[in-house]
């Protein structure tokens, strides 16, 4: 689908850093083409949402209006690959409205290589039924050394070390709990569109 550019206010949400393209891929990539490497799950819809400039900055804001935007068209599945400090209750309530419209929140954990129980990094503190908070692991299946962590607030995690993708003309390697929550998002929308009845929670 085409989605929205929130940092624009056009239906054009064109990449201008590389990582939404990046994670797209390896959520949905396409499979068997011969370039590059398939996605986890590449039979799956993307809807593209920019709330970023071309320095990777942007407004909590934008994200909540993006995620707004996302769950009012439909989305399933809500790739939240982004991390800040300070507790914003407007961005919970996003989250608490995705789980009400029976959407699944997968979240970065944030790449500080840092315990959350005594970090304010959102959204990846929240704990809502319908939400997920990814580390990422490296090539032997250890915390990544950048990765932030909590036996508390993290739910999962999953490869983000040297993950193969798209990055603006070429392919590349990626490392980071972006790429774990890329991996995550995709596993998600695979078992949703597998069994379709299980709710957000269940997923």
């Amino acid at each position: 689908f085409i989605g929205w550019d929130f940092v624009k206010g056009h239906h054009l949400p064109m990449d201008r850093t590389g990582h939404g393209t990046a994670m797209a891929a390896i959520m949905a990539g396409t499979f068997g083409n011969g370039v590059g490497a398939s996605g986890i799950c590449p039979k799956c819809s993307v809807l593209p949402v920019r709330f970023l400039n071309w320095e990777g900055l942007g407004d909590t804001e934008d994200a909540i209006l993006g995620m707004q935007y996302a769950i009012r068209e439909g989305a399933s599945v809500l790739n939240v690959s982004f991390a800040g400090e300070g507790y914003d209750k407007d961005l919970l309530k996003a989250i608490q409205l995705a789980g009400k419209k029976d959407v699944v929140v997968v979240v970065a954990a944030g790449n500080d290589g840092e315990n959350l129980n005594q970090s304010p990094i959102y959204p990846a503190k929240f704990q809502e039924p319908n939400m997920l908070t990814v580390a990422a692991l490296d090539e032997e299946k250890k915390l990544l050394d950048s990765s932030n962590w909590s036996s508390k607030y993290v739910t999962i995690a999953a490869p983000g070390d040297e993950i193969i993708e798209p990055w603006h003309d070429k392919w590349d390697v990626g490392s980071g709990t972006s790429q774990a929550t890329a991996i995550v998002a995709g596993a998600v929308g695979l078992i949703r569109s597998i069994n379709p009845g299980l709710s957000a929670a269940q997923a």
